[in-house]
């Protein structure tokens, strides 16, 4: 064992305490999101034959049916997905994980792409359209002048001579 000291261990130490601060923030993060689509979910099972209005939002049928749906998609393919990495890569998931993996799967799923979708609705404005004049207001065509123009002539090298 070295008693060297290069200087790294402060770097090394803040390194692991960002590391930890940005695992523990992803952690409460997908908690929260859990929770939501919990709640979500709840709501939904609830508006599945009929309307379901809380205050100023309404939760139709198929809203819910949809977020419900895709919340199972999601609780499908991530671990479907999972385990194709595995085999594909020679990976193992411990087994403890799996419940969070489709916990991931149906937030995913149900809740991400809600999210996705109303941040779609919010960026797209709605579409201009080019409005042309009416025929009136669109200036006719030029009439032939009334004096010919004057016939062409070739320049010739001294034209700054005789200025012209």
């Amino acid at each position: 064992m070295s008693d060297r000291n290069d200087g790294n261990g402060g770097v090394i130490l803040v390194f692991a305490v960002i590391a930890t601060a940005i695992f523990y923030a992803l952690l409460i993060m997908f908690a929260v999101l859990a929770f939501i689509a919990l709640v979500m979910s709840i709501l939904s099972l609830c508006a599945w034959n009929r309307p379901l209005t809380i205050g100023k939002m309404t939760i139709h049928p198929e809203e819910a049916q949809d977020f419900v749906g895709r919340g199972i998609c999601g609780a499908i393919l991530l671990p479907l997905f999972v385990g194709f990495f595995c085999i594909l890569f020679g990976g193992r998931v411990e087994e403890w994980l799996w419940p969070y993996i489709l916990i991931a799967g149906y937030t995913a799923g149900s809740l991400g792409v809600a999210i996705l979708q109303s941040m779609d609705a919010e960026s797209s404005s709605p579409v201009r359209e080019l409005r042309t004049p009416p025929p009136a207001a669109i200036a006719p065509p030029p009439q032939s002048p009334a004096t010919p123009p004057a016939p062409f002539k070739f320049a010739s090298w001294d034209d700054e001579v005789h200025g012209g």
